[in-house]
């Protein structure tokens, strides 16, 4: 499993260290802590699982991930996540396409095609690992932003993840 933090506000720390820096906030640490339990309960409880810790250097964190076998991204600011990731958005995209991946927030929206980003109140561009179009956080009274997306996500599957909720998704092989 590589457990990639980017999207995390005011994680400086490279790896292990920043992660349990982040676990050290009991609100957020806890919520973070739970989001990998979630993840590792699609995978084998018999496995012995090894975890590392994305560092601050994107082209580690590349090789890390051509070696792993599920990559699971935390949720946190979009604009953060994409601009630490965007050097080496062609590597990601194709490593991700043959592992598992899984992520929530803005760990979800970077593996579509399109997203709504609450954070900016406006439809971005996703790495395109999926062809979908995704709008996290979403809820009844945000159905007006909801038709944008689905306006300007043309042949895309439009998919509105409420809190707590999840998609699995195949590609095609």
């Amino acid at each position: 499993v590589l457990s990639c933090s980017y999207a995390i506000p005011d994680i400086t720390l490279d790896g292990r260290e920043a992660y349990q820096k982040y676990l050290s906030s009991v609100t957020v640490g806890e919520a973070c802590a739970a989001d990998l339990r979630k993840v590792l309960q699609f995978v084998n409880p018999h496995k012995i699982i090894d975890i590392t810790w994305a560092t601050d250097d994107v082209e580690q964190f590349i090789c890390d991930l051509a070696k792993s076998d599920l990559l699971y991204i935390h949720g946190g600011n979009g604009d953060v996540l994409q601009a630490k990731l965007w050097p080496v958005r062609t590597h990601f995209a194709r490593y991700c396409r043959e592992i598992m991946c899984a992520g929530n927030s803005a760990g979800t929206n970077i593996f579509s095609t399109k997203y709504y980003s609450n954070d900016n109140q406006a439809v971005c561009d996703g790495f395109g690992v999926l062809p979908t179009a995704t709008f996290c956080h979403y809820n009844a009274s945000k159905w007006d932003k909801l038709n944008l997306l689905i306006q300007e996500s043309k042949n895309l599957s439009v998919i509105p993840l409420g809190d707590e909720e999840y998609i699995e998704y195949d590609l095609p092989v």
